[in-house]
């Protein structure tokens, strides 16, 4: 984990530092794997998927099975 990782997790709610965990741990995942594999509610899941893509830590792109889904992931190249 470099520094600017580090800094912009230490910024964020614990509901955000689990999905970010979940995801590092796992590979990518929508929405609905992420709130079974950590146990949080869609909203809360939700909310930390934004606030974790605002600081860039993970991306999301269409999920290839369905395209009205998202599937997160995190980002490769952090800087």
């Amino acid at each position: 984990m470099n520094q600017s990782e580090h800094a912009a997790l230490s910024e964020l709610p614990p509901s955000a530092l689990l999905v970010y965990r979940v995801l590092k741990e796992c590979r990518p995942l929508t929405k609905q794997e992420i709130c079974a594999e950590s146990y949080l509610c869609a909203s809360t899941a939700g909310s930390a998927l934004t606030k974790l893509i605002d600081a860039g830590l993970i991306e999301d792109s269409p999920y290839h099975s369905d395209l009205r889904k998202r599937e997160y992931h995190l980002v490769t190249n952090h800087e």
